[in-house]
């Protein structure tokens, strides 16, 4: 069994700082502030928050167009990027798959940066058919 790692209540904190500036640029779609964080924790772009999004699923997640952009432009993440789970029980999610409940202009965006619409999910198959049974009355 693996043991947990234990952090102090101050380093907690500084966590919740740091993941808190992350997660505000994503949602503002701020890619200024976004790069002045990369500066200072460029380690935050291999970031696991425990669900084993890449950072390119949370802007896709925040409807993030151009933090998006920057992710795929720079070559930092590819446009289909999966999940980076390892287990194969868990469903390969990719953006595209993400945005599709959410942001119809990141469907589009992703879409036209070369998303495959194909791309199948485990557990809901296709964006298009994740879109559909999400969004269904």
């Amino acid at each position: 069994m693996t043991e947990r790692l234990r952090i102090t209540p101050e380093e907690r904190q500084q966590y919740r700082k740091i993941v808190t500036r992350f997660y505000n640029a994503m949602k503002r779609d701020d890619l200024k502030a976004f790069l002045e964080f990369l500066k200072e924790y460029p380690k935050m772009l291999h970031w696991d928050r425990g669900d084993a999004f890449t950072p390119l699923h949370c802007a896709a997640d925040f409807g993030s167009v151009r933090i998006a952009d920057y992710l795929i432009s720079e070559g930092i993440f590819d446009v289909n990027v999966k999940r980076q789970e390892q287990d194969p029980r868990r469903f390969d999610v990719t953006p595209l798959m993400v945005s599709a409940t959410r942001n119809p202009n990141m469907i589009r965006f992703l879409h036209e940066r070369g998303g495959n619409l194909d791309a199948a999910a485990r557990l809901h198959g296709t964006p298009l058919r994740t879109r559909l049974l999400f969004t269904a009355s």
